[in-house]
């Protein structure tokens, strides 16, 4: 379910051979980690917005890992990042983390 359009964005999991836009997770494991691919056709700023960290329960936390910026935010406290992007950045610059899962399904 990938945009057409070559300047629009889109995010999606999986890796260089396979890019998912829905990915049904059968389970979290603790310290689960899951790469998150970025790519637009356009340089810019750009925001992602992210719901339904809540459904987890308060002992699971989830993370999203700026690889470039080297930087970590709390999905239940902070709903939105905004960060700049390149064309030259690496398509896999994010990751979702999730801890304290304890085999979460």
């Amino acid at each position: 379910m990938f945009s057409s359009g070559s300047d629009l964005p889109y995010v999606y999991t999986g890796s260089e051979n396979m890019k998912l836009a829905v990915n049904s997770l059968p389970g979290i494991e603790e310290n689960e980690i899951i790469s998150l691919g970025f790519k637009a056709g356009l340089n810019g700023s750009y925001t992602l917005s992210f719901s339904g960290a809540e459904s987890f329960g308060e002992s699971v936390n989830i993370y999203l890992r700026d690889l470039k910026n080297d930087l970590l935010t709390n999905l239940k406290n902070t709903y939105t990042y905004n960060f700049d992007y390149s064309a030259e950045d690496n398509e896999f610059r994010f990751e979702l983390i999730f801890s304290g899962c304890y085999r979460y399904r």
